[in-house]
């Protein structure tokens, strides 16, 4: 839960000024990263020229963070906490979610402005379906609007306007608020991840720099008719509290945190594990593995991981990761599935940025590499320039060694050989493990119970694919022990209903996705457009949507797109050949399919 760190003036705005302090660290100071939620609206926004913290009409700014575009654009955020355990969702009669409207409204259509609504809470499906219609929105004016303005009904816009809304207004569910541990630091929240990316910068003491980021950011917004900075003075202001020189900034703005990288909010949206799950024991773990993958690692300075598609791979070097973490280590990350095929500098300059990074916060560096199958040229250079770091790990995972050996030279494969750890291999298969400490510690079965359930499946047919077997282990039913025939179909299909709601034609993009996804292959949405004949910018907004939901990822810096795991995408692939009837028919059509 939240807790106000500030006892004066400002108490209880704590996450305005998180969400703030972040959004200028990501927005102005790296603009090449993201921030999952809102990245939509600053591509819409553009370039920045100018930000404005606090609304102040007379000056343009009319939320509590505007940013001003170098096109003439405004992107205008008001940001609210909620309780964030969906009991107290937002709903058409709230009051600062009328006002906003109101506010939002007197610009309706002017494609100059776009006003976003961020929040940790819940949005009731009532509020999220008014953008839908006009009708729904000119309804909503009359009643919940005319009602909060009874005493004053010449401030309310007119029908025309909020009619056009739709076009002008976002509703995001944004970043959970900062939760405190004890010593009254941030554990986890948006200031946790805004303390990891100046992590990532190399900032010295990043929990203090960040507490007087914090601080100056309410400052400025206190200040009577808040405060107007150009960009550049912006940039110079938050250097200056970091302690960085714009060559700093230059040189490090490419390193990720692992830890950063796991605690992001939209793992969760993808049903993927997160460093909660990793610090509350809710995964998988052999003490004994561990231990022999770290006596390695430091034996050699190096480990490669194999494993096949969905072999836990990820999730064991996640855990590798914060362990050495926890034992003083900055653990940086990069994944050429995820990240981009290439690293985002000269190998031997990135090397040096990471190492860089873990020397001003006085600890070890260790790289983590994930999918070097995908490029082994770059994880071949990495290897030869290693010797120049003799501080630095490197943690290393790939599909298979195949790829490796087309590239690397025979003495560099027999230097890796005592350094490579294969899942595969044990005394029992890593998914039959899994799923007995699944069964056995997360679900406490024993006995006649867990014999029960080991009985009534075919467990062997899922334990190769450990996403699958997730699905099925979500999908089970527990108390007639079976698992009912397409219930991981069933589970999917309720994924899929609110995306089709809310997006028009997003079966038919994810059909495409299933369709290459399957076999490990992006899809390029400006294709798609054309495919499906719609527009590029139609597509983007609608692999924006998806993106938000966690299900699809768009590569960063380009216009590929994909499921999160070749897994998911072959789980889709089974369900449109199940409901070709129903699902993706569109996409069907202009294929000329009549069945998958």
């Amino acid at each position: 839960m939240s807790t106000t760190r500030d006892r004066q003036v400002g108490a209880g705005y704590d996450y305005q000024w998180d969400v703030s302090v972040l959004l200028l660290l990501t927005a102005v100071l790296t603009p090449q990263r993201r921030v999952r939620g809102i990245d939509e609206d600053f591509d819409w926004l553009g370039p920045i020229s100018g930000v404005h913290l606090e609304g102040d009409s007379a000056r343009d700014a009319l939320e509590d963070l505007t940013f001003h575009g170098v096109s003439g654009r405004h992107l205008h955020l008001q940001i609210k906490e909620r309780e964030p355990d969906g009991t107290s969702r937002w709903k058409k009669r709230d009051e600062k979610l009328i006002e906003f409207m109101n506010r939002a409204a007197e610009y309706a259509g002017v494609p100059e402005r776009r006003f976003s609504f961020l929040t940790n809470g819940v949005y009731d499906a009532s509020v999220t379906k008014l953008l839908e219609a006009p009708k729904a929105l000119a309804a909503y004016r009359d009643a919940e609007v005319a009602k909060h303005f009874a005493k004053h009904p010449e401030q309310i816009q007119s029908v025309e306007r909020y009619e056009r809304l739709g076009d002008t207004v976002r509703l995001r569910r944004f970043l959970d608020a900062t939760e405190l541990g004890p010593d009254r630091k941030p554990i986890s929240g948006v200031a946790y991840l805004a303390i990891h990316r100046l992590y990532e910068l190399g900032v010295r003491a990043p929990e203090e720099t960040y507490g007087r980021l914090y601080l100056r950011v309410k400052d400025l917004s206190i200040q009577k008719g808040g405060s107007l900075l150009t960009v550049d003075e912006v940039r110079r202001e938050i250097l200056a509290l970091l302690e960085l020189s714009e060559a700093d900034l230059a040189r490090r703005r490419h390193v990720i945190s692992l830890i950063g990288s796991l605690d992001d909010p939209q793992r969760a949206a993808r049903g993927q594990f997160s460093l909660s799950d990793i610090r509350h024991g809710q995964l998988f773990s052999d003490e004994e593995e561990f231990q022999r993958a770290e006596e390695m690692l430091r034996r050699h300075r190096r480990l490669l991981v194999l494993g096949h598609r969905a072999s836990g791979k990820t999730v064991f070097v996640g855990q590798l990761g914060v362990r050495a973490q926890q034992a003083g280590a900055f653990s940086a990350l990069w994944d050429f599935e995820n990240l981009g095929i290439d690293l985002p500098v000269q190998a031997s300059d990135y090397l040096a940025d990471v190492a860089a990074v873990a020397n001003v916060n006085g600890t070890r560096p260790l790289l983590v590499l994930e999918n070097v199958h995908l490029n082994p040229s770059a994880f071949q250079m990495v290897l030869t320039l290693m010797s120049s770091f003799p501080g630095m790990e490197l943690l290393a995972t790939a599909r298979g060694d195949g790829a490796l050996r087309a590239v690397l030279s025979d003495a560099q494969m027999r230097e890796l050989e005592p350094a490579t750890l294969h899942l595969e291999r044990g005394a029992s298969p890593r998914g039959e493990r899994v799923l007995l400490w699944h069964l056995t510690q997360k679900r406490k079965l024993s006995g006649n119970e867990l014999r029960r359930v080991y009985a009534s499946v075919s467990w062997s047919d899922y334990v190769g694919d450990l996403i699958v077997l997730d699905g099925v282990l979500k999908a089970y039913d527990w108390a007639s022990y079976s698992l009912p025939a397409w219930a991981v179909h069933a589970r999917l299909q309720e994924m899929l209903q609110p995306m089709l709601r809310e997006s028009s034609g997003a079966d038919d993009l994810l059909y495409l996705l299933a369709a290459l996804g399957r076999s490990g292959v992006s899809l390029d949405y400006r294709a798609a457009a054309r495919i499906l004949g719609r527009s590029e910018d139609e597509l983007r907004r609608l692999v924006l949507l998806l993106s938000d939901d966690g299900l699809i990822v768009l590569e960063a810096g380009q216009s590929l797109v994909r499921f999160w795991h070749q897994s998911i995408a072959q789980l889709f692939w089974e369900l449109f050949r199940i409901e070709r009837g129903e699902l993706a028919r569109g996409a069907r059509q202009v294929l000329r399919l009549e069945e998958a």
